[in-house]
């Protein structure tokens, strides 16, 4: 495949005339090069799968309120580690999901992001409850036993 230098008018005009796949293509080879609001809202609308690197650069330039969405629909770029790192970044509850120091309780409000979370994270041993429907806490939320970090 010939690589061939772009600007910011021909990346625009690609974006806004291809489909999926081919945004995806271009997003993920040229994108880091032209990251603004245009392209972070083309990212979110047209649901484009990031490559990891493109992913931390992205997540370092979202409101707290998009950064659970971009990390739920790329949960599977990341071992428990980088999760711990990309929640420290994060503000509020999620932000306590990073401290793995002692093993503790984390309550989430119970939405289809929350509920993906929680599976990715019991699949990768960093919550250790399988049943996250609260008990004796507000029956809208979810409760996630972080396990500490050995």
């Amino acid at each position: 495949m010939e690589v061939f230098q772009i600007d910011e008018d021909i990346f625009n005009n690609l974006m806004a005339k291809t489909d999926k796949v081919f945004c995806q293509k271009i997003v993920n080879y040229y994108g880091k090069d032209y990251i603004n609001k245009n392209l972070i809202i083309a990212i979110f609308n047209m649901n484009i799968t990031l490559t990891k690197d493109l992913f931390k650069i992205i997540f370092d330039k979202i409101s707290n309120e998009l950064k659970l969405a971009l990390l739920v629909r790329h949960l599977d770029l990341f071992n428990a580690e980088e999760l711990k790192n990309l929640f420290a970044k994060m503000d509020g509850e999620y932000k306590e999901l990073s401290n793995r120091e002692k093993r503790h309780n984390i309550y989430l409000p119970i939405n289809d992001e929350n509920k993906r979370l929680g599976d990715y994270l019991y699949k990768i041993g960093y919550i250790s409850n399988e049943d996250r429907y609260a008990k004796n806490k507000e029956e809208n939320q979810l409760l996630f036993r972080i396990r500490a970090k050995k």
